[in-house]
Order: structure tokens, then sequence, then C-alpha cells
């Protein structure tokens, strides 16, 4: 009954048969498919939830981690990597900021005033409460279409027992 209970959806409850016999290459696509789904999911949420926020400055095109104390900047890869961290401390001389950092003066500019700005606080929340919005509205499908697939694999493999239990019974009936 087990086996029957997982095969659910290719039993045919007309008649004792099955609708077909899922092949082995589909299971084995589902499940491989299914994972990266999940893989999807678990990415998404660590680049968009557990990061810092992303901030682009427009006139560089250039993204910025910024966590309200510190700035760095972003490829959105490794946003930990050896790029050079800007505080409110190391900008009070931005000439020397800019020469140290290679960053653009503009870049420089605005991400200074974002950290020394007291309004700055709830600007970043802002957006981290965004990013972590867009992270549960792209995990939400990820999730429900890994599962279901993987949900798919499982009863394809229960019907293709099955398959193999009703063949063995059906011969030892002949016999």
């Amino acid at each position: 009954m087990d086996l029957v209970g997982r095969a659910g959806r290719h039993v045919d409850l007309r008649g004792p048969a099955l609708r077909g016999r899922p092949r082995a290459r589909w299971i084995g696509a589902a499940i491989l498919a299914g994972m990266l789904l999940g893989l999807g999911a678990v990415h998404v949420v660590n680049m968009l939830v557990l990061q810092p926020p992303l901030l682009r400055v427009i006139a560089t095109d250039t993204w910025y981690a910024l966590d309200g104390q510190t700035a760095r900047q972003s490829d959105w890869w490794h946003t930990h990597g050896r790029t050079h961290q800007l505080s409110s401390a190391t900008c009070e001389d931005r000439a020397a900021v800019v020469q140290r950092t290679g960053y653009p003066a503009y870049d420089i500019k605005v991400l200074c005033d974002l950290l020394q700005a007291d309004r700055s606080q709830a600007q970043l929340k802002a957006v981290l409460v965004g990013q972590q919005v867009v992270a549960g509205l792209l995990c939400i499908p990820l999730v429900v279409w890994g599962a279901g697939l993987l949900l798919w694999a499982r009863g394809a493999a229960a019907a293709r027992e099955l398959h193999k239990a009703m063949a063995q019974d059906a011969a030892s009936q002949r016999q």
C-alpha cells in the first residue's frame, strides 16, 4: 500500500494498471532540477537577505554594500573580497580616500554622505526590507517548483517499483 500511495498520480484507479512507466532518465533529471532550484533559493537568500543592503551609484554604475557603519564595493558575488572599506572616520579626508581606494570621487562623495548622515540608517533599513521582500518573492516559486519536482520524482520512482512488482506478480501467476 505504501508503494501505491507514493506512486499516486501514476496509478489508474479505474483498472489495475499504471498510466505509464516513467523513464529513469526523467526521474534523474527531475531530481537534479529540484536540487538546483533549491540551491538557487539558498543563493537568493544569501545574496539578498544575509548580505548588507546593496546600493548602486547611478552615475558610475557601481554597486556598493553598506551596513550603516561601513561601505565596500560589491560585485554581486563577493562582497567581502579585497575591496577597500570606507567608514565615517575615513571620510574626513575625501581626497585621500579617493587616492587610496581608486574609487571615483563622485562615489566617495555619495558614500560618505550616506555614512555620515543620521537619516541614512532609515534609508538603509528601507533598502534592506525591500531586498528581503524581493528575496522572498524569488524564493517562493523556486522552493515550490523544486519541491514539486522532487515529489514527482519520488512518485515516478515508486511507480517504476510498482510496475516491476506487478510484472513479477503477473509472471508468478502465469506459472
